[in-house]
């Protein structure tokens, strides 16, 4: 807000936006929740977490939503079911895995492999996660003042990360190398996990507004929303898609 960057790529400011923050996102470039879920190698399944300690980041983030909703729909029951406690990012919750102070948490992908080299359990995969929880993690998002000042720039940001998002898609070997180096993985193991980023690629830069409500839904997770927090709860104050159009050919 302060103008310091250009651009944000997480997709987290939008609970921002929907509070009246002059913020819009104008693309989204991972359309489906970047996390997975690992626990003790003895919890073979699901329902093996039912009076267990789950470590989330915070109450009322994405990853808490993405979690309790994943839950819900699988049977369990996350307000009796499970014990949840909040703690850091994702080594900090994975320490506390190792240190036996909870029993499963949610990690960052591509984190679940680390876990599984040290004996844990991926409990829910990316893939099973995010077929689950529409929610878009990565994109791109701006201030209105950036959209009044330099929206030829946004345009070429866009059409930028289209071209990557495209050759990723289509370079399968190229590809893997690029997620080797960059996320410092072995190439077998990258090309595990291609498959299941692959899919996650948005070159659309838009996605649907059935989706975006998904945002909605983390804005009013685990809070109380006024009449007047009601009213700015619209898809509208999100996105403004008409960079993405002109960033396609």
């Amino acid at each position: 807000m302060q103008g310091d960057i250009d651009y944000a790529t997480t997709l987290a400011i939008a609970g921002a936006a929907l509070r009246g923050l002059p913020l819009k996102i104008v693309g989204v470039v991972a359309k489906g929740t970047g996390y997975a879920i690992v626990s003790k190698r003895e919890i073979e399944t699901l329902k093996g977490l039912k009076g267990k300690k789950f470590a989330l980041n915070s109450f009322g983030s994405a990853p808490d939503y993405a979690v309790y909703t994943f839950f819900s729909k699988s049977g369990l029951d996350p307000n009796k079911d499970v014990t949840f406690l909040t703690i850091g990012g994702t080594s900090a919750r994975f320490a506390a895995l190792v240190g036996g102070a909870v029993d499963a948490t949610v990690v960052s992908s591509p984190f679940e492999y680390i876990a599984e080299q040290q004996g844990f359990r991926t409990l829910v995969s990316l893939k099973e996660l995010a077929e689950y929880v529409n929610l878009p993690y990565a994109g791109v998002a701006v201030t209105q003042e950036k959209i009044a000042k330099d929206g030829g720039q946004i345009v070429k940001v866009l059409r930028a990360l289209r071209a990557a998002m495209l050759f990723i898609r289509e370079q399968r070997a190229a590809s893997v190398e690029l997620l080797a180096k960059t996320l410092k993985l072995n190439r077998a193991v990258a090309d595990r996990f291609y498959p299941l980023y692959r899919e996650l690629y948005n070159p659309e830069l838009t996605i649907s507004d059935s989706i975006l409500e998904e945002f909605i839904a983390v804005s009013n997770f685990r809070l109380k929303t006024t009449e007047k927090d009601k009213e700015l709860l619209k898809i509208q104050v999100l996105r403004d898609w008409s960079f993405a159009e002109k960033a396609k050919p």
